[in-house]
């Protein structure tokens, strides 16, 4: 669309505001238990990397990182009330990066075997995408 931002109204495409988690999906993620946010996000990680890197070297370090988080990553997160759905709409809409380092900063927080193994994911994908993440935790 021509008019941007200013837009009142159209059809056509407008650019879209890059995603985030605003403070009412903060609480609600801080008020999960680190097994729930485990098992919300890391079907939908597996998503995002699938996405990016099919590789077999992707794949084994996702799949030890599950087995450290202790959570099986093709099995879809199961919202038990609305707001969690809402939580994992907008956590599904978040990029990889900040959907992993979200994942690092809430639910492995005291894990340090499962940071290792998120870590480990990140340096595959780095080596066999060549993506710029950096700084993810």
């Amino acid at each position: 669309c021509a008019n941007g931002s200013a837009c009142a109204f159209c059809h056509l495409p407008h650019p879209k505001r890059a995603a985030h988690l605003d403070k009412k999906h903060r609480d609600a993620l801080r008020g999960l238990s680190t097994e729930k946010a485990k098992a919300m996000m890391v079907p939908l990680l597996w998503e995002k990397v699938f996405e990016v890197d099919r590789s077999r070297g992707a794949a084994s370090a996702f799949e030890a990182f599950a087995r450290a988080c202790g959570v099986r990553h093709d099995a879809p997160p199961a919202p038990s009330s609305r707001s969690d759905r809402a939580l994992i709409a907008t956590l599904s809409s978040l990029s990889l990066k900040l959907l992993l380092s979200t994942l690092q900063r809430s639910a492995l927080q005291d894990d340090a075997v499962a940071r290792r193994a998120a870590d480990d994911l990140l340096e595959q994908l780095r080596r066999s995408a060549s993506l710029p993440f950096s700084g993810a935790r």
